[in-house]
């Protein structure tokens, strides 16, 4: 099983490839923050979504041996001129779908919480004019995930049936797994 951080990336990877489809050329994993020369190179790969780590913020106890850890997650959108689509509405255009798009998702993970659209932030990072022309947004936010393995991982199950009689005593039940 993929530890949870890699997990998450990984799946917020997919999510958007699913999303975007044909419209990107690519959509991977990065290290982080970029260079000029790096910029270039990705340039070749445009319209890119290149999703990154940016930290994780200090743990909330969740009272079962578990936290929950807000990490700063990082989308950089790479753009270039490509036949008649201009780099600058091209990248715009895929910053506002990614806004749109990233409040509530929880990528199909249930250690994951969903994005909150307040915690969104999108800047023009880069433009360059020199070949054909590269630009490159960023955009961040932050999602909590819970950490850890729960002191509870082991139970049988995680609600225990509680029988009862109702006003003309019948058997009235509550409850979930029984285990």
């Amino acid at each position: 099983m993929t530890d949870p951080l890699n997990g998450l990336l990984d799946a917020v990877v997919a999510g958007l490839k699913a999303h975007f489809g044909a419209g990107l050329r690519q959509c991977k994993r990065h290290a982080g923050r970029f260079d000029a020369a790096e910029l270039e190179r990705h340039g070749a790969d445009a319209p890119a979504i290149l999703v990154a780590p940016l930290g994780i913020g200090p743990g909330a106890e969740a009272g079962d041996g578990t936290a929950d850890h807000t990490l700063r997650l990082g989308a950089f959108v790479v753009a270039t001129d490509r036949g008649r689509a201009d780099r600058d509405v091209l990248a715009a255009g895929l910053v506002g779908t990614l806004i749109t798009h990233l409040p509530g998702q929880v990528w199909g993970r249930d250690d994951t919480h969903p994005v909150e659209a307040r915690t969104l932030r999108a800047q023009n990072l880069y433009a360059s004019t020199r070949g054909r022309g590269v630009v490159l947004w960023g955009l961040e936010w932050r999602q909590a995930i819970r950490l850890g393995t729960s002191n509870f991982a082991d139970w049988p199950g995680t609600l225990a049936t509680v029988a009862a009689r109702g006003p003309g005593d019948e058997a009235v039940r509550w409850g979930g797994v029984d285990g």
